[in-house]
């Protein structure tokens, strides 16, 4: 007996398919499985898009794909929501929702307001293309200098922890860790 295809998986081919022609450059992975950093288990995307902004900023997007025979079950809220959950959980740059039935107008609503762009793909009808992709991206100088001046007790056997727990003399009472993290916020924040 012939093993029959897992709904929907047609709609998946189809929607990577047309992916990789939007940009042949990206790398468009097809029933790709990614890390799901917090639990170490593997999550199934049903395409996984690298790319990147310029030639320098890199740029990963989750794509999943609804195919639904009934046409009247327009995705909705909660399919937006639930979506918006694994795009965080594997820590992508943004997310698209290809459906081949649509999308309700509070999912759309929702949909903005979470950043995630809904596309349509219906059979015989051109390939929505997304309006525009949402995501967060934040970068910093990546050095931070750190100049060690003075005479320290015992600097003989200095340690980075001894470094790091430090007291600034030129700040309110700061160590030295505390300081390069504020450095490093303050740079994401001039960056964006």
């Amino acid at each position: 007996m012939p093993v029959k295809a897992r709904p929907g998986r047609e709609f998946e081919v189809a929607v990577s398919a047309f992916l990789q022609k939007l940009d042949p450059s990206a790398e468009v992975l097809f029933d790709h499985h990614v890390c799901d950093p917090d639990t170490g288990t593997y999550r199934q995307c049903d395409a996984w898009i690298n790319t990147s902004i310029g030639g320098h900023i890199p740029l990963t997007i989750y794509v999943s794909c609804k195919d639904s025979a009934n046409k009247k079950n327009k995705l909705d809220i909660g399919d937006i929501c639930t979506f918006k959950a694994d795009i965080d959980s594997v820590r992508a740059s943004t997310g698209i929702i290809y459906s081949s039935v649509g999308f309700t107008q509070p999912a759309l609503a929702k949909a903005k307001a979470l950043n995630v762009s809904c596309c349509r793909l219906y059979r015989n009808e051109p390939a929505d293309i997304p309006q525009s992709l949402m995501f967060e991206h934040f970068s910093s100088d990546p050095v931070v200098k750190l100049v060690v001046e003075g005479t320290y007790q015992g600097s003989k056997n200095l340690t980075w922890n001894d470094l790091f727990d430090m007291t600034l003399e030129d700040k309110q009472p700061q160590n030295v860790l505390d300081a390069i993290a504020e450095a490093f916020t303050e740079g994401e924040k001039n960056s964006v």
